[in-house]
């Protein structure tokens, strides 16, 4: 590797570390610096997309994760995260073919579960979401908010005992999960278990006080 791109490779993780601490606005400028460099930079494309993303701003997302794709379009993270910002655009069948197109890169590839479960969910597919989140469930069973998803799939297709066994699993791996909580409360008082579903409302509510699920 030449010093220059050395260089640039140095300020591009530089960037992603501003980007994991959550300061976006740093980070962005970083990338940016990266691009005025190198402008077919894909890595910094699809980290710029992905910003994007989080700042809600899809349409950015998208233009730059497909900049990225052109340059690189084998990669199956790209792939997911245009997944992700077509979501956010309410396009769910371009997404659902998004995440294929990850997998077809990186078969079984348990990234691109979730999103594809997401994707499949979106469109009133529960049974081929239920079997997304269960194909990535066993590549990485510790993959975080899986099993929520999955027993929230699970709850919608009606098999309410195994919707249990993985909302009670999500609340194993995360118990302060205030969004877990109040899923599995709101089974268990479909189950017509009130009592116990009142007790995680209300640990819910202690949690964050401002929690309008479990109102």
């Amino acid at each position: 590797m030449s010093k220059r791109k050395h260089a640039i490779e140095a300020h591009f993780q530089q960037g992603v570390r501003l980007h994991r601490a959550g300061r976006l606005a740093e980070a962005e400028q970083v990338y940016r610096q990266v691009l005025a460099a190198t402008p077919t930079h894909a890595e910094t494309l699809h980290m710029v997309g992905v910003l994007a993303l989080q700042s809600g701003q899809a349409g950015a997302a998208l233009a730059n994760i497909d900049r990225a794709i052109a340059l690189r379009p084998a990669t199956a993270m790209y792939h997911v995260n245009r997944a992700n910002a077509l979501l956010a655009l309410g396009d769910k069948a371009a997404a659902v073919a998004a995440c294929h197109e990850a997998l077809r890169h990186k078969r079984n590839w348990c990234g691109g579960g979730p999103v594809l479960g997401h994707a499949l969910a979106d469109q009133g597919k529960t049974a081929a979401a239920i079997e997304a989140y269960r194909i990535a469930l066993r590549h990485n069973p510790n993959l975080p908010g899986l099993h929520n998803n999955l027993g929230l799939a699970l709850r919608q297709a009606g098999q309410l005992e195994d919707a249990e066994t993985h909302l009670r699993q999500a609340l194993a791996h995360e118990p302060a999960d205030v969004q877990a909580q109040s899923n599995l409360a709101g089974l268990l008082k479909e189950l017509g278990r009130l009592d116990e579903a009142e007790a995680l409302y209300r640990e819910a509510l202690r949690q964050r006080p401002t929690n309008r699920a479990a109102l």
